[in-house]
């Protein structure tokens, strides 16, 4: 059982997570400091490196909570969508991935900050230990996209370059999001999801038929919500 000192420890560990995470949302990963964090929580810098060693460690465990926080709630999506077609389940997995933007937009944009940019963010030893939680959230679109092939979903490839490959695009059309908000700008972000799941599953062998299917009636916000809250 932990001790009261460790409780309080642990305690400390998560608030400096949490307000790591507030000034990287708020101001960028490029602009958070030691000393901002420090500021924020009261504390001097030093007594800031009593519980991690380096503004770098404090961006990896930041990062890895998140990612472990989406990584249980790809697992209870797997856990809803278990009866369902391979390349239906698919789907909702792409659509889930999608409802984070408008679940956890903090932490959202968080991991946005950490992949999208084309600079490192940490170096390669802190880099590591971020590799098991990314490889655990990606390989839930791996045995998906593993599922979907299986039963005649998609023709026969590579899952881990299929995966890579729709992470990327969905990241990309998160990235234009804004865009679609604008009136000048006349497209609609459910047909450009559609569109896009098209061209990746088509080209991938999906036949179009079970694909219109499987995109018609996708689950709502709620229910992704309901699946989030399940993973808390």
């Amino acid at each position: 059982m932990p001790t009261p000192r460790q409780k309080r420890r642990t305690r400390r560990l998560r608030q400096i997570r949490d307000e790591a995470m507030a000034l990287i949302v708020r101001d960028g990963i490029d602009s958070f400091s030691i000393h901002a964090l420090a500021d924020r929580l009261d504390l001097t810098p030093g007594a800031l490196y009593r519980y991690y060693d380096s503004r770098d460690a404090i961006l990896a465990a930041v990062e890895v909570e998140v990612l472990e926080a989406f990584d249980a709630y790809f697992q209870a999506l797997a856990r809803r969508t278990a009866d369902e077609g391979g390349l239906r389940r698919l789907v909702i997995f792409a659509a889930g991935y999608m409802a984070l933007q408008d679940l956890q937009p903090e932490r959202f944009r968080l991991i946005s900050q950490f992949v999208a940019g084309p600079d490192p963010i940490l170096d390669d030893a802190l880099a590591a230990d971020v590799v098991g939680p990314t490889l655990r959230v990606v390989g839930h679109f791996v045995t998906a996209l593993d599922v979907a092939a299986g039963d005649g979903g998609l023709g026969d490839g590579d899952a881990m370059t299929r995966a890579a490959l729709t992470w990327s695009s969905l990241q990309g059309l998160i990235n234009h999001r804004k865009l679609t908000r604008l009136p000048q700008v006349p497209l609609d972000p459910d047909a450009l999801f559609n569109e896009l799941l098209t061209a990746l599953f088509t080209g991938w062998g999906a036949p179009p038929e079970s694909l219109t299917e499987a995109l018609q009636g996708r689950p709502d916000l709620d229910f992704f919500a309901t699946v989030l809250e399940e993973s808390s």
